[in-house]
């Protein structure tokens, strides 16, 4: 029926307490290099990986990530052999040269920068309503995906993204539920706390699975 890529579950302090991410295998591209490089690149914020900055071309996205080098992996800014990536593309030298790209999985830190971005988009989008005591966007429509968003009378948000087919009333409700069972759990005194909670996992991906194949839970 539809495809679930992601569940996030946001406090009324904003606060990232769950996450869930199907585990994805983003395609790669590789494409062979002459010196200079017609693409420009940059490190991440957090220097953990080399990203494209500028000059997309042949399916290479402003965004991507080098993963590997010569067919060497790369480990996260540097080379297979530790030196750092950016230095060694500078090198005419070791031109011509073949480099695989990748789309990223998003690292912890820039996970809670995301959710802490759509907590403050929700309360942007309330505050531009003409209407009074409007709540937030409901949904954020991609070309091939949406995100989401339900908000309990308590205040805590439920974040779904997924694919574009269907609503998202029927799994938010069931989200809900779960969320309630963990609530009455003695260990988990308030809602500032990570949920950590293998019955909320493995109740949650039955939930998502039985969802994506039927459209409906149980």
């Amino acid at each position: 029926m539809g495809m679930i890529y992601r569940v996030g579950v946001i406090n009324r302090e904003g606060q990232l307490i769950y996450s869930f991410q199907k585990n994805i295998t983003y395609p790669e591209i590789e494409k062979t290099f002459s010196y200079p490089l017609d693409i420009q690149l940059k490190l991440s914020d957090k220097g953990k990986r080399v990203m494209v900055e500028f000059g997309e071309r042949d399916g290479i996205k402003i965004g991507h990530a080098i993963s590997a080098i010569n067919g060497a992996p790369a480990l996260g800014s540097r080379t297979s052999s530790g030196v750092p990536i950016l230095d060694y593309l500078s090198e005419p030298q070791h031109y011509p040269l073949s480099i695989r790209f990748c789309r990223p999985r998003p690292t912890a830190d820039e996970e809670l920068t995301i959710y802490s971005l759509l907590y403050t988009m929700y309360a942007m989008s309330a505050n531009l309503s003409p209407v009074e005591k409007d709540s937030g966007f409901e949904q954020i429509d991609g070309d091939n995906f949406k995100v989401n968003v339900f908000q309990t009378v308590t205040g805590i948000k439920f974040i779904v993204v997924s694919d574009l087919k269907q609503s998202m009333d029927v799994l938010f409700w069931k989200i809900y539920e779960l969320y309630s069972d963990v609530l009455k759990d003695p260990l988990y005194k308030n809602n500032s706390q990570p949920i950590k909670n293998a019955l909320f996992d493995n109740a949650l991906q039955f939930a998502i699975e039985q969802f994506e194949k039927t459209g409906n839970v149980s």
